[in-house]
C-alpha cells in the first residue's frame, strides 16, 4: 500500500514503465481535495495539494544532473476542461508547492508547453488499450520548444493511473529535445497490478553525503530518465 504522509514520497512503478513519485494514494482527504479543486472550482484547495506536492517534486528534482534547476512541465488538460473551470489546476498545485518551498533555488515551471491534439478525450472509463491510445494524442506546443531544448525537465501531474499519460508525454518532450529527469504527482491509484517500488526513499528531500543529488544512469522507452534503484 501507498502511504501520505505530508513531507513524505513514494517511488511507484506504472504499468506502462514509467517511475513517479508520488505523495498518497488517490483516497481519502487528497482524493477529496482533488476532485474539489478539479470539478468543484474549490481553488483555495491548491496551497493544500501543493504542501503535498512538495516532497515528489524534490524528489524527482533530485535526479538532475545541471547546475540550473529542471524546468517544471505539467500533464496536458484538454482544452474544454480548461474552458469549463477557467483555470489548469494542476498549475495551480505547482505554483502553490513553489511558493511555499523555501529549501534552495527553485525550479520554474514552463506553463502550457504541452498540448493535448486534436480527438483527445478523458482517460476516465478508458481500457488500458485506449488509454494508451488517446494518451498519445500530445505535442510539444511549438512556442515551448526553444525552451525545452537541451533543458532537463521534470513531468507533473495530479494522479497517476496506468502511467500512459505520463509515457505519452515524455516521449513528446523528448522528440521537442528535452531531457525528462524525473515525475512528480500528488496521489497515484494503488491497483493490485501495479509494483511499489521497495526502494523507495521515503525522506524525500534526503542528499548523499557529498551534498550531491544521486544521478540518473539509465533512460528507458518513455523518454523519462530514472535514477537507478
Amino acid at each position: 500500500m501507498l502511504r501520505g504522509i505530508e513531507g513524505e514520497a513514494q517511488r511507484v512503478l506504472t504499468r506502462a514503465g514509467a517511475a513517479a513519485y508520488v505523495a498518497s494514494p488517490y483516497t481519502g482527504p487528497p482524493r477529496a481535495l482533488l476532485l474539489a479543486l478539479k470539478h468543484g472550482g474549490q481553488t483555495a484547495f491548491a496551497k493544500q495539494l501543493g504542501a503535498l506536492l512538495q516532497a515528489p517534486l524534490r524528489a524527482a528534482c533530485m535526479n538532475a544532473r545541471g547546475p540550473a534547476p529542471p524546468l517544471l512541465v505539467t500533464a496536458p488538460s484538454r482544452a474544454s476542461g480548461v474552458r469549463r473551470r477557467g483555470y489548469r489546476h494542476v498549475d495551480l498545485i505547482v505554483r502553490a508547492a513553489l511558493r511555499a518551498d523555501r529549501t534552495g533555488p527553485r525550479p520554474l515551471l514552463v506553463p502550457r508547453a504541452l498540448r493535448a491534439r486534436r480527438g483527445r478525450r478523458s482517460q476516465l472509463g478508458l481500457g488500458a488499450p485506449d488509454r494508451l491510445r488517446n494518451a498519445e494524442l500530445v505535442a510539444v506546443r511549438a512556442a515551448a520548444r526553444g525552451i525545452l531544448r537541451g533543458r532537463e525537465v521534470v513531468l507533473v501531474d495530479d494522479v497517476v493511473t496506468t502511467g500512459a499519460t505520463i509515457t505519452a508525454a515524455g516521449r513528446a518532450l523528448a522528440r521537442a529535445g528535452a531531457c525528462v529527469v524525473g515525475v512528480a504527482a500528488i496521489c497515484a491509484v494503488d491497483r493490485a497490478d501495479r509494483r511499489a517500488d521497495p526502494s523507495v526513499d521515503r525522506r524525500a528531500d534526503r542528499r548523499a553525503p557529498d551534498g550531491r543529488s544521486p544521478r540518473a544512469r539509465s533512460a528507458d522507452s518513455t523518454g523519462i530518465r530514472t535514477e537507478p534503484p
